[in-house]
């Protein structure tokens, strides 16, 4: 067994897994004795762990045995691949995938030669070279565009300048390999939002446009934007239903992303998110 590859249990999975996953990647193999799939894609796994030398860590979870600490994490089927970084899952992948998309999965999160350039460039940053930064960071995304790190940075630079449509036009033209990466789809959802309230007037002054024009979806999504800032969560989930009830592709789905991403924040044990998850998927039924 490789140095790199270990076996969780509910009893040492944050540890393995959650305090490893803070300086490096870690992928978690939930697997079932008796699954076919689980054992085809074993050897691969096995293979790549070899190659990667250290750059990635590899836990195996036995869902036989960790029933709870499997349902915990979302796994429904097996094999199921979660990759942690930072403390969180950042992708999933269900089934046996071929070698080849397993490679791509681990070479979006492993470092890479172009985080050099990344560290330059927010260097640059703090030096007040801003420009020079945001121009670096363009530069790095077309040359290395597997590298999910490189639009973050550069987003939550800009989030912290306030240049928000920038920062939300910086993840949207991340390449489509990326966009549906949790961290990238949530920080573009929120560079929307606080671009929409940074241009929207005042709560009572919508509320009231809102009166007269009560199908007006921009100002829903002022609203809900106005709101979630105030941290009116309720309020504001429920402009985003009213926009995605009148229509769902207003804006890129943004109310349906928007949705995802306020309830994923308000976490599993709140009533008032599973409340709005089962009307929102009522609504896209």
């Amino acid at each position: 067994m490789s140095k790199f590859i270990f076996d969780a249990a509910a009893t040492n999975f944050e540890q393995l897994v959650l305090e490893n996953s803070r300086r490096g990647p870690v992928v978690v193999n939930f697997w079932a004795r008796g699954a076919g799939p689980c054992l085809r894609l074993w050897p691969v796994l096995e293979k790549l762990v070899t190659e990667y030398a250290g750059r990635f860590l590899l836990v195996n979870v036995n869902t036989d045995n960790e029933n709870r600490l499997s349902r915990e994490q979302g796994v429904t089927s097996v094999p199921t691949l979660k990759v942690y970084r930072r403390g969180e899952v950042v992708e999933t992948v269900h089934g046996a995938e071929s070698e080849n998309t397993l490679r791509q999965l681990i070479d979006r999160h492993v470092p890479r030669e172009s985080d050099r350039g990344i560290a330059e460039a927010l260097s640059a940053w703090q030096r007040g070279e801003q420009e020079a930064a945001h121009a670096a960071l363009e530069a790095l995304a077309q040359s290395d565009p597997q590298n999910p790190r490189i639009a973050l940075a550069h987003a939550k630079l800009l989030l912290g300048a306030q240049r928000y449509e920038e920062a939300a036009r910086v993840l949207a033209g991340a390449d489509a390999r990326l966009k549906d990466q949790r961290e990238i789809a949530t920080l573009r959802t929120h560079a929307e939002l606080l671009a929409i309230a940074a241009q929207a007037p005042e709560r009572e002054e919508l509320e009231a446009a809102l009166a007269v024009q009560p199908d007006d979806l921009m100002v829903r999504l002022q609203l809900a934007a106005r709101t979630v800032l105030a941290d009116d969560y309720e309020a504001a989930m429920e402009h985003l239903l009213a926009v995605l009830q009148r229509d769902r592709r207003f804006r890129q789905d943004l109310a349906a992303r928007a949705l995802a991403v306020i309830i994923d924040m308000l976490g599993p044990g709140s009533e008032a998110g599973r409340r709005y998850r089962a009307r929102m998927f009522e609504l896209l039924a």
